[in-house]
């Protein structure tokens, strides 16, 4: 078959070599603004999945610990405990707590205890999240005549693969964070609190011996 033949069968078809090429290159324009549509999309998605999964701790996990190990009430846990503090003896604690680390110089001290939560409560836990157990937490706190106040609201972040959720209450110059999360089939609390008077930026390194404190925890 020689050219003129095969140009007259291409005429006869209503196509051209060109033609012929035409439809091939808008297949791939549009496919190619299909695959630019879906990315954008992945983008979008990941930047809100992104945003209501935890955070990075609220404040930096990098208060030195010391080699001395921790042993809770009941071996539930154990940890290091952070440097310039120590572990209290057993028989001080109150029947509530499972440890009660105190700073050296007695200004402040970090706790842990067990949250017994009913089967009903723990499910909706389990659905909606951390901060519904920080909500409960708060309830329980003090009210009336030197209530603190909510400084911070409730917020989720993690350490070491471990999801934790954090507030502040303040009351007059001292400020107190509460910590929940959940490990090996129980829910905890910590609190890391002022014993005397203390400036926000003693607050600060004393929240992040608490983010440290936890993060070593292991049940």
């Amino acid at each position: 078959m020689n050219e003129k033949t095969l140009d007259s069968r291409q005429k006869h078809a209503g196509m051209t070599p060109k033609g012929i090429e035409a439809p091939l290159h808008g297949n791939f324009n549009l496919i190619f603004q299909n695959w630019i549509f879906v990315g954008i999309w992945c983008l979008v998605i990941g930047y809100f999945v992104t945003g209501c999964s935890s955070s990075a701790p609220p404040y930096p996990a990098d208060y030195p610990l010391t080699t001395d190990v921790f042993h809770s009430r009941q071996n539930l846990c154990t940890g290091r405990i952070p440097q310039g503090w120590f572990s209290a003896a057993e028989d001080t604690l109150a029947p509530s707590l499972l440890g009660w680390i105190v700073k050296q110089d007695y200004s402040s001290s970090l706790t842990l205890k067990e949250l017994h939560i009913d089967r009903i409560t723990a499910k909706r836990i389990d659905k909606e999240g951390l901060k519904l157990l920080a909500n409960i937490s708060m309830a329980f706190e003090p009210e009336g005549q030197g209530a603190g106040t909510v400084s911070v609201q409730p917020k989720e972040f993690s350490i070491a693969g471990r999801d934790y959720c954090g507030y502040e209450l303040t009351t007059g110059t001292d400020c107190k964070r509460i910590v929940v999360f959940y490990a090996k089939g129980r829910y905890y609390e910590s609190i890391a609190a002022p014993l005397k008077g203390i400036g926000s930026e003693d607050s600060a390194k004393i929240f992040s011996a608490q983010e440290v404190f936890l993060a070593g925890l292991a049940f």
